[in-house]
């Protein structure tokens, strides 16, 4: 099964409003890439994942190319920039629980208290 969760955007898919800086979307696309990969592997040749990779290899010689690669995912989620449409550049940290009973990952977005991405996320509360 593919991941139910995804930030969008990237190698095959049309960008989210909040998006990854033009500067940052080959390690973006890179990520979701080895995202999507880690589902291949573990749950099969005969999976939706499979036949999404499959669809995204046909549309895509990014994509193609990046699969071809096999990358996998570090224990880690790497500080992330993402274009806010109103609060313009933030940086955040990622922290991504997992429930392997149903192969689902919610990624969770924060940013160090005290940073200016801090204090524009603020805004979003008022």
């Amino acid at each position: 099964m593919a991941p139910r969760t995804s930030t969008g955007g990237g190698v095959g898919h049309p960008r989210p409003p909040g998006r990854p800086p033009e500067s940052d979307h080959a390690v973006h696309s890179h990520h979701l890439v080895a995202d999507l990969h880690g589902a291949y592997t573990r749950d099969g040749g005969d999976s939706r994942a499979a036949e999404l990779a499959g669809q995204l290899r046909t549309a895509s010689r990014a994509f193609a190319g990046l699969w071809s690669e096999h990358p996998v995912l570090g224990s880690h989620c790497a500080p992330k920039r993402l274009r806010h449409p109103r609060l313009g550049l933030l940086e955040l940290r990622c922290q991504t629980p997992v429930d392997p009973h149903q192969s689902q990952r919610l990624p969770v977005f924060t940013a160090v208290p005290g940073s200016e991405s801090h204090a524009r996320l603020r805004l979003l509360s008022v």
